[in-house]
């Protein structure tokens, strides 16, 4: 072994015995081990951004957050005026398809999947137990068939829904947060306290919708759990056996070994080779 190489692999095994595998993007944990992070944030109008009046009454804390979090990408799939009842269908009809389409696309490989949605099932007259058990469902589809997409599952989580200023429509809003709350588990993620603005403040004059200040806090909220819980969340999912610095999952994408550290016996890490030289990890002759 050449001594150089020697110092490479060792201080590799170091920096893998106190880290995670697959470089981290930024500040985010890359779960798919494709060196991107991508979000996929759903829901109704408020996802969307209307009463955005800093970006052209859209955008919102999507946009936010892109702006915060440059090494992410964010993808916006809010849908005014739509209840969990329908974005289950959409999310039926539109992944299902043949072909490609923009839900597939804004669907295709990513690593968080954020649920926020639930306000507009107020006019539906269904009891709170009606939007819980569509969010539910919306879960288990995305869990499921972005993993056939994908090749596997995203993380996912539901966000309480926000404050409104209508009176009549507030207890609604109330009942189906306690009942999220309640529910709470591992079919029910719910992992983000969107509900936590301030209704004098950050609402717009039509009483639901943000305003500039309130789709800012939502983004401060949002971005502290993707900083944070969903990195826990993540770390907590992903598995390096052979501590090579590639999760176990993921080898297959490089056709290296999950229980061999350096699989064309090189010296070398395979993810030294994939993610800091650029060489065949397959390959003894290709080095640094």
């Amino acid at each position: 072994m050449r001594l150089t190489h020697f110092f490479i692999v060792l201080q590799a095994v170091l920096l893998a015995s106190s880290a995670f595998a697959c470089p981290d993007v930024g500040p985010f944990v890359d779960i798919n081990c494709d060196q991107e992070f991508r979000v996929a944030i759903t829901g109704d109008s408020i996802v969307k951004g209307i009463g955005d009046e800093a970006n052209d009454n859209e955008g919102g804390y999507v946009l936010r957050l892109q702006q915060r979090f440059s090494d992410g990408t964010f993808y916006n799939i809010g849908i005014a005026g739509t209840t969990t009842q329908q974005l289950f269908r959409d999310f039926k009809k539109n992944l299902n398809k043949v072909g490609e389409g923009e839900t597939k696309t804004k669907t295709e490989r990513v690593d968080l999947v954020i649920i926020h949605a639930g306000v507009n099932d107020y006019w539906l007259r269904k009891p709170a137990g009606f939007t819980v058990r569509n969010l539910k469902r919306i879960v288990k589809f995305l869990r499921k068939k972005l993993g056939e997409i994908n090749g596997y599952e995203p993380l996912v989580g539901v966000a309480k829904i926000s404050e409104t200023n209508r009176g009549f429509q507030q207890p609604f809003v109330n009942e189906v947060n306690e009942l999220l709350v309640r529910q709470r588990s591992s079919k029910l993620p719910v992992y983000l306290n969107l509900d936590r603005i301030n209704p004098e403040r950050h609402i717009s004059f039509d009483n639901i919708h943000p305003n500039s200040k309130g789709y800012k806090k939502l983004s401060k909220l949002a971005g502290r759990f993707i900083r944070k819980k969903a990195r826990k969340l993540a770390l907590a999912r992903v598995v390096d056996t052979d501590v090579d610095g590639i999760y176990d999952d993921f080898e297959g994408n490089y056709g290296t070994d999950p229980g061999i550290a350096d699989t064309d016996g090189d010296t070398l890490l395979d993810g030294e080779e994939v993610f800091t030289f650029g060489t065949d990890p397959l390959d003894p002759l290709s080095i640094p």
